[in-house]
């Protein structure tokens, strides 16, 4: 995100403003500069939120005299972006009651009787103050129909918080504002967390500047802006190639690998084009290559199948693709294989800009009557292609597209790599035996209405990752899917595993956006751009930067520190996942979804868990110090709690937990909001580890033994509103640091 705050000097009687910025999409910190390091400085401030509801700020130099006023911005029609008013601070609010403080955190309550909207905060200690917003649009990301870019007559869809809104003010109209050669302002759908407008067919290409504002709070509320393309939608040659003008019977009897290889042949030669299948039963026996440009279609999903004989030593891949390629509207048949469709993974150049619509798959190594001794051959020698067998799918890079797919294989659903630009919405994916799923390195993702069920008794889920070794993996929009039946390994519905480090320690120079390592970092380092740069610890505790550049024991981060670290401070560069929307999905006979290790800035929301783990926030030590930090539960439901993991009955929980590790003891789970969460049936919420600085509020607990339980190295947990029915042991509260 990007916002305003600002400073307040009471010698000269001025305000100085200052906008927060981030090169990437990761936009998060608010932070005040030039100024001594007595006066506050604000990072992140919790919303979206509701009158009644209990904010929360993460910063510096607050202590235990600060003070806290509030004001509600007036809805009034907003100027232009360009011509708005931008002080986040009006002159004019009402001074509240700081709830808890410490010198890095601040909680007070919006008023009850105020209506929703826009708010604005300012936070005066000592005689200096620094403001902010809550409420106000933050766009992390926009995608359009184009994957990064959009077409004339297209979509747009921007992705972040506060950019609709439902309920009291469910008549207030989002509006996305695009800047360029020509000024478009487009009626929009929008909820909180989305929002998705048409691009005008007439509407110039080039370079654009995106705004939105969510029709509260007037000039001040617009979004920062974040840039985007308008170009013409390209498209591939369309020359048709008939299969059967190049001898292919399609009976399903003869071999029509060789009139396939001449039609995409013929293709390729022209620089790409549609390889057509009419309605039949081709017989295949070899690897299916696609060059770029070229789309392999069948005449209907139902109509049309490509089916491979059981191997005994099966092809790297059956259908093989770098870049540029696709597949509509037929069905593959398999038994033995390897990988079924294959592109460049995200780490190639040129990889993307592959799409995959009305494809089913169903490829089984395992069926017929196989022997025992064939069944752990084929299954051994499946798990030499990676840790779930082989890939249904294979593929990254930019604007990817799976749509109404249905892909049944025998061991890892999918693989996504370095995907920019992408979408999968629609499909249905089976982790075959011991199979899972991946979605590595992404940075601007929407998988949505999508189904992940496992089709074997050791399938399991999957997760967001840094696994095909990114250093970062941000932007993903994760909402409306199905996933259920993983019960093989540790059954993880949705995980974000990504372990190693850099560097973690002290510091011995601060040079604007340049840092002194004060000791020897992991070889490792030379390979970490974009990784995240972590204050753990002392000065400047609680801001992130990436990694630019690293020589000499000189770290390079993508701008100077708001509050600059010193000697003291301890820090940790490590893998970078934030940005995560999690949103309404439903889970059922799962394990956890769980934020597991870094996770910045991450919204779990809405979810539905049935004989599920839970919902679980984890920042530890995992092979480095990996924080979370700024991560919300909002409205997730967990309706039946008994959970069954391996071999014993627990009960299912949001849990919130900071691990540890020597030599640094302090927290790496920070900012935490759990909020209007309903636990049924033997569920409870958790706070333990080395935790610091949570919300737990409004939420509803029934028929357990134990509603909240907050561990003893837990501080400043706040405690409010909470109900409980037929709970045995409501609060267990054993920090010394609590507020009820």
């Amino acid at each position: 995100m990007n916002n305003l705050i600002t400073h307040h000097n009471p010698r000269t009687g001025r305000y100085q403003f200052f906008w927060v910025g981030c090169v990437t999409a990761m936009q998060m910190c608010l932070w005040v500069c030039g100024i001594a390091s007595a006066a506050p400085a604000i990072f992140w401030a919790s919303d979206p939120i509701r009158p009644g509801e209990t904010a929360m700020l993460i910063g510096d130099g607050f202590g235990a005299n600060a003070t806290v006023e509030i004001s509600r911005l007036t809805d009034e029609q907003p100027a232009e972006p360009t011509a708005a008013k931008i002080s986040s601070w009006p002159g004019l609010g009402i001074k509240v009651e700081v709830l808890q403080g410490s010198e890095q955190s601040l909680k007070f309550r919006v008023p009850a009787d105020w209506k929703s909207g826009v708010f604005t905060f300012r936070v005066t200690v000592g005689g200096e103050s620094a403001s902010g917003f809550l409420n106000r649009p933050q766009m992390w990301w926009a995608q359009g129909d184009l994957g990064t870019n959009a077409s004339p007559g297209g979509w747009i869809r921007a992705f972040g918080k506060n950019l609709g809104w439902g309920g009291p003010l469910s008549n207030l109209v989002t509006t996305v504002r695009l800047e360029g050669p020509r000024v478009a302002a487009l009626p929009a759908v929008a909820d909180a967390f989305s929002v998705r407008a048409e691009i005008p067919a007439d509407l110039p290409a080039g370079s654009y500047q995106l705004f939105l504002h969510n029709g509260a709070g007037g000039d001040a509320a617009w979004s920062e802006p974040v840039s985007f393309t308008i170009s013409p939608a390209s498209s591939w040659p369309q020359t048709l190639f008939n299969v059967r003008n190049f001898g292919a019977r399609g009976d399903g009897i003869k071999d029509d690998t060789a009139a396939l290889v001449a039609a995409l042949g013929k293709a390729q030669t022209n620089g790409g084009g549609i390889v057509f299948l009419p309605r039949g039963k081709y017989a295949v026996s070899n690897t299916i290559s696609i060059s770029r440009g070229t789309v392999l279609r069948g005449e209907k999903e139902e109509w049309v199948c490509l089916a491979w004989p059981d191997f005994t030593n099966p092809p790297a891949a059956l259908i093989q693709g770098s870049n540029s390629f696709g597949l509509e509207n037929l069905t593959l048949y398999a038994n033995n294989h390897q990988h079924v469709i294959v592109g460049d993974l995200g780490g190639k150049p040129q990889a993307g800009n592959v799409f995959l619509r009305y494809v089913r798959v169903r490829a089984d190594a395992y069926r017929g009557h196989p022997g025992k001794q064939e069944v752990d051959t084929r299954f051994r020698r499946s798990l030499e292609l990676s840790s779930g067998g082989g890939d249904t799918v294979r593929v990254g890079g930019v604007n990817i597209e799976f749509s109404n797919c249905d892909f049944y294989g025998s061991g890892r659903a999918f693989f996504l790599s370095r995907v920019r630009g992408g979408r999968v919405a629609g499909n249905q994916f089976f982790n075959g035996r011991w199979g899972w799923y991946c979605i590595s390195g992404s940075d601007g993702l929407i998988f949505e209405n999508n189904l992940i069920q496992g089709a074997d008794l050791m399938s399991t889920g999957g997760g967001l990752n840094c696994l095909d070794g990114s250093k970062s993996s941000q932007n993903v929009y994760f909402a409306r899917n199905r996933l259920s039946l993983f019960h093989g390994w540790d059954r993880e519905a949705l995980t974000t595993d990504a372990g190693g480090e850099a560097y973690s320690g002290q510091i011995n120079m601060v040079n604007g956006a340049k840092l002194g390592l004060g000791g020897e970092p992991k070889d490792s380092i030379a390979y970490s751009r974009g990784a995240g740069v972590f204050i753990l610890s002392g000065r400047g505790a609680g801001q992130y930067r990436h990694l630019m550049g690293y020589r000499d024991k000189i770290v390079e981060v993508d701008r100077p520190w708001g509050v600059e670290p010193d000697t003291n401070s301890f820090i940790s560069i490590t893998s970078f996942q934030g940005h995560y929307l999690l949103l309404d999905n439903q889970f059922i006979d799962t394990g956890a979804l769980q934020l597991y290790g870094t996770s910045i800035e991450c919204i779990v929301a809405g979810n539905h868990g049935t004989r599920m783990q839970g919902f679980r926030d984890l920042g530890m030590w995992y092979y480095g110090y990996q924080p979370s930090w700024f991560c919300q539960l909002l409205d997730n439901q967990i309706s039946e709690g008994n959970y069954y993991h391996w071999s014993s009955v627990t009960d299912s929980a949001i849990e919130v937990e900071g691990g540890g590790h020597p030599p640094y003891a302090g927290p790496l789970t920070c900012g935490t909001v759990v909020r209007r969460n309903w636990l049924e049936n033997n569920a409870q919420i958790k706070f333990s580890g080395v935790c610091r600085d949570i919300v737990v509020e409004d939420n509803r607990v029934e028929n357990a033994e134990r509603g909240i339980y907050v561990g003893p190295q837990t501080t400043n947990v706040l405690v409010r509103g909470n109900e409980f029915v037929n709970v045995l042991r409501e609060v267990e509260d054993k920090s010394a640091l609590s507020a009820h």
